[in-house]
Parts: C-alpha cells; structure tokens; sequence
C-alpha cells in the first residue's frame, strides 16, 4: 500500500504498478508452491530448530515430526519484499533505504524463523526479474525486450528448479552451491542492469519513458 501510494505521489512510467506486481506474485507464486512444496526447517526438525546439532539429527528429527508442505520454492515473502525495493519510484532515497531494509529483514526472518531455506531466497531473484519484466511489459508503451527479459528470467528460474529435482547431490555440495548461487546474483544484477538500460536510453526517452531505474 505506500509504493502504491508513493507510485501516486511520483508517477514513474519505469516502474510497475504496485497492485499489478502484488497480484501477479502471489498467483504465478502460489501455482509454485503446488509445483514445488517446500517444508521449511522449523517444519522438518521441529524442536531440533535451530539448535547447533539440528543439521546431525535431521534424520531423527524427520522421524518425529511430520512435515507439512505449507512453504514452496521461491519465498513470496522475500519476492514481494525484493519487488516493492524495487518499484519505489526513482529519486525517493529514503523510501529506497527504507524498503531495503525490510526487505533484508523479511530476508532474515523468513530463515530465522524457519519457515524457507537460503535456497528458496535464491530462487527469488529469477523469479522476481521475470514478475517485474512481465509487469513492465503490460505497460501501454512496455517494450518488446521486456519480454525477453521475462523469458530469460522464467527459463534461470525453471532451470534452477530442475537442477534441484534431477542433481540435488550436486547442487547442495560446497561447489555446486556457490556455483548457483554467483549465476544468479549474476543473472539478477543482469536483467536490473538491462532494464535499467531500457529506461535509460534515448529511443526510450523519446517515447516518454525516461527515468531510469535504480541500477537494483
């Protein structure tokens, strides 16, 4: 409600609407959590959360506390967190400041609490990029390439997901996982630094899109 405030207060055409984002979220992220459920680690260690030796007796734990699938992959928490940081309207440093901050704490607390893992906060970058392409792109003037950022962003997204179903040994090693986890910071900063281009530009300029994007 106060980005879509602020988003009235400061029209910005580089920005998506507040409402636009929140619905296409939380539809394209609930039809996730059917495909991809998620039992966080309060739900998978139960008591054991999130004491030192939770990660040595999981398999005990696994035992004496069902798990119950009411999280999935990506976190919606930190994803419309990460999307209204990002739809603040250019200019508004504190307003920026501070929805940076609760999106690193919604960060903090969807983990602490144990309700995701650090992975489910990953695959919110691709996952947002491709919400805020798709939004953009439903704009009157949306440019084309917005929609091959979408793509770009659903297919990092969809391959993530695959390579944690088809190679989960490999992924969840000291490599693999910091191999993921650069490609998409990577990927993220990326497609933020190609819209930002996008609305940054002087074909864009001349259609009235000019305000560019924060670089993130």
């Amino acid at each position: 409600l106060t980005v879509y405030a602020l988003q009235i207060y400061r029209p910005d055409k580089s920005v998506a609407p507040a409402l636009r984002v929140f619905v296409v979220t939380t539809v394209s992220g609930f039809l996730c959590y059917l495909l991809y459920p998620v039992s966080g680690p309060l739900y998978f260690l139960g008591s054991a959360y999130p004491s030192s030796s939770s990660a040595a007796v999981s398999a005990l734990h696994a035992v004496d506390f069902a798990p119950t699938w009411r999280n999935g992959m990506p976190s919606i928490h930190f994803s419309v967190a990460l999307l209204m940081f990002i739809n603040v309207p250019r200019g508004m440093r504190w307003a920026k400041t501070a929805f940076l901050a609760f999106c690193l704490l919604t960060l903090a607390a969807t983990m602490g609490n144990g309700e995701h893992y650090f992975v489910d906060i990953l695959s919110a970058l691709p996952f947002a990029c491709a919400v805020q392409a798709f939004c953009l792109w439903l704009n009157p003037q949306g440019d084309k390439e917005l929609l091959f950022v979408y793509l770009r962003s659903s297919s990092v997204f969809v391959a993530f997901l695959a390579l944690l179903v088809v190679a989960p040994t490999w992924a969840f090693t000291m490599i693999g996982a910091w191999c993921a986890t650069t490609l998409l910071f990577a990927h993220f900063l990326f497609e933020r630094w190609r819209m930002w281009q996008l609305y940054s530009s002087p074909i864009a300029t001349e259609n009235g899109l000019d305000g560019a994007l924060e670089p993130l």
